[in-house]
């Protein structure tokens, strides 16, 4: 049995969610992680999502990230990845989502990154 995707939120500025994921990011976590996304598009805001605490990414997860990023930037808001653990950050590189999406070390890097 895999884990179950937890999503934890948090407001980082006027302008700003931060979503911290815990679990696995499969096909189910991937529908749940695009609603919360979704919400924080709705409200205007820029999104940074911390994954260091996800234990497995299927290609679902990936194209949930994919897809979360296209739509932010289609409304002119910023998405980024934060603190990817290792689990993660293998198949991201592997697929070069670094291409597309940017991917930083920690939660203050994205913000810095955000603010310039």
């Amino acid at each position: 049995m895999t884990e179950r995707l937890e999503i934890i939120t948090e407001i980082g500025g006027d302008r700003l969610v931060f979503l911290r994921l815990s679990g696995t990011l499969d096909a189910n976590g991937a529908t749940m992680l695009q609603d919360h996304a979704g919400r924080v598009l709705e409200a205007g805001r820029h999104l940074v999502i911390n994954l260091a605490n996800v234990s497995f990414m299927s290609s679902t997860g990936i194209g949930a990230l994919l897809a979360i990023n296209e739509d932010f930037g289609e409304r002119g808001l910023t998405f980024r990845l934060s603190a990817p653990s290792r689990a993660v950050a293998a198949p991201l590189a592997l697929l070069c989502v670094d291409r597309f999406i940017s991917i930083h070390d920690s939660d203050d890097q994205a913000r810095t990154d955000l603010a310039a």
